[in-house]
């Protein structure tokens, strides 16, 4: 599944009127960034086509008295992303379960992280492709391994997020990515097709009913 990593009014028209897009994801950068809080962010969100992920603090429990009161049919519109501390993360995602919502281990970098985010069965795992690269780390090598990893399981899902670049998106849906996030920008550039020859056009202009 493609979904786009952003807050932006742009790009929530993007979501709705591009019925490929699954969703929409976003970090406590990008609400700040767009100047909306959590709460906010989830009201908006409750209005668009999709499943969105939004994420919660790990420290700050506050945002648990507020999903508590959403309806629980609209629950499974999100996904919660969890900072993956290995050992306080454990305790949040039992809260995330018992409220009714999917949950994905974000900021995964190590073989650690994966494994305990398997056992404790997280429905995605959110690897970040650039800042592993920008760390001296090896983001394709690492997706190849956790996919192997998991074998036939059906979870977690990996869904990679920090793509800049166009080949870097064909990379990593090649090593086994199961779903990626992309900024506006480049899901604009990604899916603009580029034909060898015009054949659109001419298939167009050739059409016949009858």
């Amino acid at each position: 599944m493609i979904f786009v990593d952003a807050f932006e009014r742009d790009a929530i028209e993007y979501v709705k009127t591009h019925p490929f897009i699954s969703g929409i994801t976003t970090n406590p950068l990008i609400l700040r960034k767009a100047g909306v809080s959590f709460s906010q962010a989830i009201d908006v969100l409750l209005g668009v086509r999709g499943t969105h992920f939004a994420q919660i603090s790990i420290y700050d429990h506050s945002w648990k008295e507020f999903l508590s009161n959403m309806d629980i049919g609209k629950r499974k519109k999100f996904v919660l992303k969890i900072p993956w501390d290995i050992e306080t993360s454990s305790i949040v995602v039992e809260v995330v379960k018992s409220l009714g919502f999917k949950s994905c281990a974000t900021a995964v970098y190590t073989m650690a992280q994966f494994i305990s985010s398997m056992v404790l069965n997280v429905d995605y795992v959110a690897i970040y492709y650039d800042r592993m690269k920008r760390n001296g780390l090896n983001p394709d090598k690492f997706i190849e391994d956790v996919v192997k990893v998991r074998g036939n399981s059906s979870k977690p899902r990996v869904i990679v997020a920090s793509l800049k670049r166009v080949e870097d998106v064909d990379n990593v849906l090649l090593e086994g990515a199961d779903d990626i996030t992309l900024p506006l920008v480049l899901c604009r550039e990604y899916f603009k097709a580029e034909l060898p020859e015009n054949d659109i056009e001419v298939f167009e202009r050739q059409f016949r009913l009858r």
